[in-house]
């Protein structure tokens, strides 16, 4: 019997990256293949020219190179966040790639500053997407790369001439680095920026938010939870990252509640990350459990995210801790009592961030509507979202209607994320490079936010670097969400968005899941606590349209998955099936076994009821069956006819008369003439045995009687004849 328990491509040079419009985000399989790429593009923006050609070539925006390519790549970034530093002094990285079965002839490398500085974000996404609206160049340096061997990479520093830099004035500035070859020119371009001591400060607020990636269990579990927290883990590189900033954490609560839960069985690494975390200062707000796709829960009708219940039910062997002594550091809850399974320290209720590009007018109105113990939600969206006035789109804090909004910029945010996911050095300054462009190009009079936005294709190396330039973006001093809500909000206008196929097979997955809950809500009835069945059943729900899960080809899998454990636990408790039973007398009672699968024990009643009147039977029986179990059910029956056949109908019920399992009908064969049958031969046996006993008494009787007389006779005849022997004896003598 089984038991049922509750368990990236480097940066194309075009501006403004497309929003992720639902079912657009960056997939898995695309973050495989630029992973595998990334050696041969390196970095972006980038050049890429065929193994033979001499033609000059300028490829601003490459796409991937097809696996067994010949093209050569190049790529320019500058180091140092792409800020110019004291006295003008700049260092970029140079990169080529050579795949072709022969080598690379040395080549010059000439990099040029553009002689103004880009005034605005549009002419930066310009310059970035085909190098368009530079007024000439100042030459910055220049070095010649040696021969690449065939299949080989070649990536050295150059620093460039302080003097290029040293007197422009303050402001962000193109850089192209050409590259001439025997087989043509090619290009790459990035930008720096100069800043002036004299600028005026404006505040940042970064977020960063700490998730475990894509599961399919209602809960990490705790080989994965030792993977995530080991020194290489990706969580212990989310926390490392924001140690000793004021970033601001969005934390999945299903990481907490599944170390928690856990007990003393937990990976020392991962309750030594989870102190941690509630030890940091940071501001933090509590994900969606499981970081749920939000828009697809809004999609499906629902007014509010889905609450996965009480937490208490995923950890139900788990022993109350003891009462700590009460302190209050910065990270707890500062109550000096236990905390709750889910707690991640203090956070700030009623935060919800649905992702990037998935929410329009329709989603926004509805979450902003949500209220946490009378505490009015606060929705992160990007600035994509958000239409209207420069000012409305530019504004941290805002308003759309009734939905109070926290707008991260969606440039800067885009870039930190490029840089998170990038897999080489060059690429992850060129996309940090251009985070500090975009950044130094908006208002410094305004409040800054930026996201460190999720992707499963996120290394550890990049998120250290992705935080590290988040928080130290020119021009900005950091800055925590409280602060960020206190600057009075602007009016804004969400934009609208459109379902495309994905979003409607991730609202149609969801729809099949609440449906199947509501079943599961249902059949639960039949135990004590049924929490112990619905809130893993949501808990796994809410996982498996995680955000993690966009664009991951496994998907469809990690549904069907669910669905069929949902299935199964409807199915773990029935009566097994019979169809036919014997019934030899006119009253007995009837056997039939409840088959239960769950680790839980259970309470039934099942209900019997006869196909015609000439059968009698008890129509409702208690039954407690056991865990993991089989338990045997006796029904009483009478039967009014001497034989024939009776027809029964059962239904297992919960104690509030939902139906568990199929109906059943069994055909009973009644016999009850074999019983009067059996009682007169019996009898009859009985009494001829009793008779032949008395008889053979009588008889024995009888016999022993006729023996004894005769034995008298015998002893009489002997002594006669003894006396007449004496007697003649005796005169004889005489």
């Amino acid at each position: 019997m089984t038991d049922i328990t509750p368990d990236t491509l480097p940066r194309a040079a075009t501006r403004p990256r497309p929003r992720h419009r639902r079912g657009h985000r960056p997939g898995r399989a695309s973050v495989l293949a630029a992973a595998l790429l990334s050696a041969l593009l390196l970095a972006a923006p980038a050049s890429v020219l065929p193994a033979t050609g001499a033609v000059a070539a300028t490829s601003p925006s490459p796409g991937p190179t097809p696996p067994g390519s010949t093209a050569v790549a190049f790529a320019m970034a500058p180091g140092d966040r792409g800020i110019v530093g004291a006295g003008g002094a700049v260092v970029v990285d140079l990169s080529v790639s050579n795949p072709a079965s022969t080598m690379l002839s040395a080549g010059e490398v000439r990099v040029e500053r553009g002689n103004t500085p880009l005034p605005t974000r549009e002419a930066l996404d310009a310059w970035l997407a085909d190098g368009s609206g530079v007024d000439g160049y100042t030459a910055a340096g220049s070095t010649v790369l040696d021969t690449v061997p065939a299949r080989g990479t070649t990536s050295v520093p150059l620093g460039l001439d302080a003097a290029a830099f040293a007197d422009a004035p303050a402001g962000v500035y193109p850089l192209q680095a050409t590259y001439t070859t025997p087989r043509g020119e090619l290009t790459s371009r990035s930008t720096v920026v100069v800043t002036a001591g004299d600028q005026p400060i404006g505040s940042v607020t970064v977020i960063v938010p700490i998730t475990a990636g894509a599961i399919t269990t209602a809960l990490p579990t705790s080989d994965e939870l030792a993977a995530l927290t080991a020194p290489d883990g990706l969580l212990r590189a989310q926390l490392d990252a924001v140690s000793g900033t004021n970033a601001v954490l969005a934390v999945d609560p299903a990481i907490a509640v599944a170390i928690r839960a856990l007990g003393g069985a937990a990976p020392g690494t991962a309750t030594a990350w989870l102190d941690e975390l509630l030890s940091l200062p940071n501001e933090r707000f509590a994900l969606q459990f499981g970081d749920a796709d939000l828009a697809t829960q809004i999609g499906a009708g629902l007014t509010a995210p889905l609450s996965v219940g009480d937490v208490t039910a995923l950890a139900p062997d788990l022993a109350p801790a003891p009462t700590p002594t009460p302190t209050a550091t910065a990270g707890s809850t500062g109550t000096g009592t236990i905390p709750t399974l889910d707690s991640i320290g203090l956070a700030a209720p009623a935060v919800l961030w649905p992702a990037s590009g998935s929410v329009g007018s329709t989603q926004i109105g509805a979450l902003g509507a949500v209220t946490v113990d009378d505490a009015p939600s606060l929705t992160l969206v990007d600035s994509a979202s958000v239409t209207g006035s420069s000012t409305a789109a530019s504004a941290a804090h805002a308003r759309a209607g009734e939905a109070d909004l926290l707008v991260y910029d969606t440039a800067v945010s885009d870039a930190l994320r490029r840089a998170s996911e990038a897999v080489t050095e060059v690429a992850q300054d060129a996309a940090v490079a251009e985070s500090s462009a975009y950044s130094a190009l908006s208002d410094p009079t305004t409040p800054l936010a930026v996201a460190v936005d999720r992707s499963t294709a996120r290394t550890s190396d990049g998120i250290a670097a992705a935080i590290a330039a988040a928080t130290a973006l020119p021009g900005r001093e950091l800055v925590g969400l409280s602060a960020l809500r206190a600057v009075f909000p602007v009016d804004a206008a969400p934009a609208e968005v459109t379902a495309d196929e994905t979003d409607v097979a991730w609202i149609d997955a969801f729809t099949q899941f609440r449906g199947d809950a509501d079943a599961l809500a249902q059949f639960a009835t039949i135990l004590a606590q049924p929490a112990l069945l619905t809130v893993p059943d949501r808990a796994r729900t809410l996982q498996v349209i995680g955000n993690a899960w966009h664009g991951n080809s496994a998907w469809a899998d990690a549904v069907a998955g669910q669905r069929e454990r949902t299935a199964q636990t409807l199915d773990a408790v029935e009566l097994v099936p019979v169809t036919e039973i014997n019934l030899f007398g006119t009253s007995a009672p009837l056997s039939f076994t409840v088959r239960n699968d769950l680790a839980f024990p259970v309470s039934l009643v099942l209900y019997t009821l006869p196909g015609d009147p000439r059968i009698i039977v008890q129509t409702t029986t208690t039954v407690e069956a056991g865990a993991a179990q089989a338990t045997r059910v006796n029904v009483p029956v009478e039967a009014r006819v001497g034989s024939g056949e009776a027809q029964l109908s059962l239904q297992l019920r919960s104690p509030t008369m939902v139906a568990i399992g199929d109906p059943m009908d069994v055909t009973v064969n009644v016999r009850a003439e074999w019983e009067q049958i059996g009682v007169v031969v019996l009898s009859v046996l009985v009494g001829g045995f009793l008779v032949i006993g008395v008889i053979r008494t009588v008889r024995r009787r009888r016999r022993g009687a006729d023996d004894g007389d005769g034995d008298g006779d015998d002893t009489e005849s002997t002594t006669g004849a003894d006396d007449t022997v004496g007697a003649g004896t005796e005169d004889s003598d005489g």
